[in-house]
């Protein structure tokens, strides 16, 4: 009886496997004709189905296609498994290894035909630690003295991969493991690192992003990489911008662009896309259309911050001049004591000039009614925001499960999820900052205590008086 189950679970599952060909073979064609097809991506993650053993035993991981030279390689995250597309249709597993669970959103990618997989969370902390892999004998090796970089991608870090230029490019905030005693105090800096694969090391020093695009991981969403560049969304100052990190030269995006390459993909399930230099194409399934798009230079508007600035932009100079410098504190200190009078009577009458323009203002403030901001909204904003107002009263906080379900993206993929989520909060956020002339978000976030990984999001506790379930009575979208 036993033996009969494991072969009819056998034949299931290889019966699934063969179905599931067609989407690799379809990659790998693709790969051969390009090679320089980069940034697979696989709408439909059930698809891959590579251990046909009924007794594997399988993380739950995604899959990662990667294409070296024109082979189709496969990664799963938070494991250590390796698989190749060989020339008879079939993923051929190459690793040995067992280990798994401690790399959670390593980055994979290729460097002269060796696999290499840096950083990941696990067992309770983040890893800076750079590994490479050996197909003779089918394990893992790690490249030694190297400066820790603890990175994560999705979870405290953004990455790009320059292949033109063989470095790996991280914006990241820096972590400390779980176990250790953690400062609520502590203020999270988000800094940029590059790695060089040709040198074997990071930068001497980290590199701090322009407080004018980024103060916090979370400004930041990552739209598409291409070859060069990467599509970044700014929380900041609200632009979507074409960054190319080893230039660190920075262009506004032409919103329409922006709109259209959301649409091509969250009206899509049942895709595969990739990019070949700077232009993204999408094959859809459905279809059987291939979708292309691509940047143009009269989309691009000049940006004239650089992304990312020197952490010690100190000002060296050769002698000091303390002569010079001492007329001048005198003469200042003259005119200063020359024309005290004269500034107390100014200061005083626009001290009560501000005073008489703040009063209008805070007037204007209170008259304004909460319910008029929610005019504002589209449907699906008001809905989201009844949500987290109806979980805040209730002393709860709102999971990303639940906002997916109110955006309708439960089924999509998690890049897919994180950039609607990220534009209907940012919406949100900015509209009640343009109403209520603040400078705080309305919707917070925070990681949920006992999962660093997860995230989970709340009303602002300097607002929460102001919003109450009966200022949606008119709006039944929940």
């Amino acid at each position: 009886m036993k033996n009969w189950i494991i072969t009819a679970a056998l034949m299931l599952l290889l019966q699934t496997y063969g179905e599931t060909q067609p989407i690799l073979t379809k990659i790998a064609k693709i790969a051969e004709t390009n090679q320089l097809a980069d940034n697979i991506r696989i709408a439909d993650q059930r698809a891959i189905k590579t251990d046909i053993d009924p007794l594997s035993n399988a993380t739950e991981g995604e899959y990662e296609v990667l294409n070296n030279r024109g082979e189709i390689w496969l990664t799963q995250n938070g494991s250590n498994k390796v698989y190749k597309f060989d020339r008879d249709g079939r993923a051929k597993r190459l690793d040995r290894t067992y280990n798994r669970g401690f790399n959670f959103g390593a980055i994979n990618l290729f460097y002269k035909d060796t696999l290499y997989s840096i950083g990941g969370y696990g067992f309770w902390q983040t890893t800076g630690s750079i590994r490479y892999f050996n197909p003779n004998t089918g394990e893992w090796d790690i490249v030694r003295n190297i400066k820790n970089v603890p990175i994560a991608s999705g979870i405290n870090s953004i990455c790009h991969y320059d292949k033109l230029h063989c470095k790996l490019f991280v914006i990241y905030t820096p972590t400390m493991p779980e176990y250790e005693k953690y400062d609520v105090n502590t203020e999270h800096e988000i800094l940029m690192q590059c790695f060089d694969f040709k040198e074997k090391s990071w930068w001497e020093n980290a590199k701090r992003i322009n407080p004018k695009i980024a103060k916090k991981i979370s400004d930041l969403t990552l739209i598409q990489n291409y070859s060069e560049q990467a599509i970044i969304s700014s929380k900041i100052n609200g632009k979507v911008m074409s960054v190319n990190f080893n230039d660190n030269k920075t262009n506004e995006v032409d919103y329409k662009y922006h709109t259209e390459l959301k649409q091509l993909f969250n009206s899509r399930n049942n895709y595969i896309s990739y990019t070949i230099n700077e232009k993204i194409y999408i094959n859809d399934f459905n279809t059987d259309t291939l979708l292309s798009s691509a940047l143009n230079p009269n989309q691009l508007i000049n940006y004239p911050e650089p992304f990312y600035i020197n952490q010690n932009d100190n000002i060296q100079s050769a002698k000091v001049p303390w002569l010079l410098i001492s007329m001048i504190l005198n003469f200042g200190l003259l005119a200063y004591i020359a024309t005290l009078k004269y500034l107390k009577k100014k200061n005083k009458l626009q001290l009560e000039q501000n005073l008489g323009n703040e009063s209008n203002i805070s007037i204007s403030r209170e008259n304004k009614n909460t319910k008029d901001y929610l005019q504002y909204l589209t449907n699906i904003e008001k809905d989201l925001l009844k949500l987290l107002v109806k979980n805040n009263l209730n002393n709860e906080k709102t999971s990303v499960s639940e906002i997916n379900k109110i955006l309708g993206t439960e089924k999509k993929e998690a890049k897919i999820q994180n950039n609607i989520r990220g534009e209907a909060i940012l919406s949100i956020n900015s509209k009640f900052m343009s109403f209520a002339l603040v400078k705080d978000n309305l919707i917070e976030r925070q990681r949920v205590e006992f999962d660093k990984r997860h995230i989970e999001y709340f009303i602002n506790e300097k607002y929460e008086n102001r919003f109450t379930l009966k200022l949606f009575k008119d709006d039944v979208h929940i």
